[in-house]
């Protein structure tokens, strides 16, 4: 079925939010926007953009390193560290040089990398059928707010500060330093501006939030499914120490070049439970499902987990198999149902930065760590709920023991 014929649905999608590309409606806008997106992706921009993922992947390294220097101390939480990388990514992504700037109104961002957005995306299931719960938000005294929901106080504070950073950019003028990509966003598309900014503030959060979410939780379930299995980190370690190029800084164009690389890293996001939900579309035209006839109007729902788990695709589809990308004969069929990061015009136009971080996070890790899960957890850690994108409450993350390879 042609994309074109096919719309979001508002009343599942309604998370408070009209104007970021996650949930925008409006065809001609999302496609405006997406594609501005997908440029900063590619070319100039984003080979201009690889010092700054060197430098968060060496401040990645930096916690292992610290960790396998004093092996008595207390498990590296590679959870918390996985998302701390995807926040600093995006703020650099977003806003450049300006971050530490007179432009970023000292905001740190780090604090959030501890903070979970669990409350803000399941309270999406209670506003999409009481709307008047969104906006008890704003009438609600801060502590109180923040006792319910830690995201929530970020959020105001981010509705503070992104006006401010677009009035200091304009007084300041255009400089050589304000590259970063939301300031070309609210330049490419004047209707950011409007509404005291509403717009742009959406978008970033949707991107700080979606973003830092996706890259931790990617490099996570990455991470966890290598330790299942201690051949596979074994083997993972003994290409990437043979690597014909420098680990530190050779980008996802290199490392996807290294075969087990590849195949443990595809195999890994393919495991993850990210997009377990209906993403449900609405069709404009009646659709003919064998002897089904679904009227125009209909919402229509499908998963990556259809494709995932699917045992005539993926055999043995809930064991981690990274050999199963080696297989010259099959690997065109499984490029085929792999999707993680969706088709068409609402797929994820960040999916390059997810490369990056998890092709680059994983070979400088595993060339010069051995890791192993703190304690005997490893059915605990899965009980948890740790490989969905937001795990039961109680969990505590991923906790490992990093050492040096002998």
């Amino acid at each position: 079925m042609s994309d074109a014929k096919l719309d979001k649905d508002p009343w599942y999608y309604y998370f408070g939010f009209e104007n970021a590309i996650f949930v925008l409606f409006d065809k001609v806008k999302h496609k405006k926007r997406q594609t501005n997106l997908s440029n900063h992706f590619r070319g100039q921009y984003w080979n201009d953009m690889q010092p700054m993922v060197t430098t968060e992947i060496t401040s990645l390294i930096s916690k292992f390193e610290l960790s396998a220097m004093n092996p008595e101390s207390s498990a590296l939480n590679v959870s918390k560290a996985y998302r701390k990388l995807g926040n600093e990514l995006l703020r650099n992504f977003l806003l450049g040089n300006d971050y530490n700037g007179p432009n970023s109104s000292s905001r740190d961002f780090s604090k959030e990398a501890d903070t979970s957005y669990q409350p803000l995306f399941r309270a999406a299931a209670w506003t999409r059928h009481f709307h008047w719960m969104f906006y008890f938000q704003f009438i609600t005294p801060n502590w109180l707010f923040e006792l319910l929901m830690p995201m929530g106080v970020y959020k105001r504070e981010i509705e503070q500060m992104i006006p401010n950073i677009i009035k200091d950019y304009d007084d300041l003028g255009k400089s050589a330093h304000n590259k970063a990509f939301f300031y070309q966003m609210i330049d490419h598309d004047p209707e950011y501006r409007e509404k005291a900014a509403k717009p742009a503030i959406e978008e970033f959060m949707e991107m700080m939030w979606g973003g830092r979410e996706s890259i931790g939780h990617a490099l996570t379930s990455c991470t966890y499914q290598i330790l299942t299995r201690p051949e596979c980190q074994e083997r993972l370690h003994q290409e990437l120490k043979n690597a014909p190029f420098d680990l530190r800084t050779a980008p996802y164009a290199k490392l996807k070049t290294l075969p087990y690389l590849w195949a443990v890293c595809k195999e890994g996001i393919r495991m993850q439970f990210g997009c377990r939900f209906r993403i449900p579309r609405i069709c404009r035209e009646p659709v003919q499902y064998k002897d089904y006839t679904l009227p125009a109007g209909t919402a229509i729902s499908m998963s990556p987990s259809f494709f995932h788990d699917d045992e005539e695709i993926f055999l043995d589809p809930h064991t981690f198999k990274p050999e199963r990308w080696l297989d010259s004969e099959n690997v065109e069929t499984l490029e085929k149902f792999w999707n993680p990061f969706g088709n068409g015009s609402r797929s994820c136009g960040g999916r390059p930065m997810a490369y990056e971080a998890v092709f680059r996070g994983m070979a400088n890790i595993f060339e010069r760590y051995r890791l192993e899960v703190d304690g005997d957890r490893m059915k605990d850690l899965y009980d948890e709920g740790l490989l969905e994108v937001f795990p039961q409450a109680n969990s505590v993350g991923l906790r490992v023991k990093v050492g040096y390879w002998d």
